[in-house]
């Protein structure tokens, strides 16, 4: 037989009545103590930056750098941190100015970029990304303001 508190505060002569929480407190104190010793810091995956002078979306563990430049575009795919082979994705923007629509396929890079030459950007435009993986046909995207 183990040690029983609830016992042994009876035995020592304090009343029973002045704990009427003695049932629930202790195991709600352990419990407590418990979370409170496993609970470890929260990491995010990858950066919470943008790393090439564009505007970042994170959308699960996935990352999206857009670089607007004077000749075009450029899109920068993370997954959990490590860059993702453009090569294969995918990746369609679709801009929109006002009431206008504009549809283009970014070209693939030997890195985790994609291009898109002869594309221009204006300040307010909204952006909208979507990557399809070849193998999978696995779809993700992210959505931009560009201020």
């Amino acid at each position: 037989m183990g040690f029983n508190l609830l016992r042994a505060i009876t035995l020592s002569g304090v009343p029973a009545m002045k704990f009427p929480f003695r049932s629930k407190a202790l195991p709600m104190l352990f419990m407590g103590a418990t979370l409170l010793t496993f609970q470890g810091p929260a990491y995010a995956h990858g950066g919470g930056k943008a790393e090439h002078g564009g505007v970042l979306q994170m959308v699960g563990e996935t990352s999206f750098e857009l670089v607007v430049k004077t000749d075009g575009v450029e899109l920068y795919v993370e997954d959990e941190g490590e860059e993702t082979p453009s090569a294969g994705l995918t990746a369609k923007l679709t801009i929109i100015n006002g009431t206008t629509a504009t549809e283009a396929t970014l070209d693939s890079t030997d890195t985790n970029m994609f291009v898109g030459k002869g594309l221009k950007i204006v300040r307010g435009s909204k952006v909208a990304v979507l990557v399809t993986n070849k193998a999978t046909m696995a779809q993700t995207g992210a959505n931009f303001s560009i201020k």
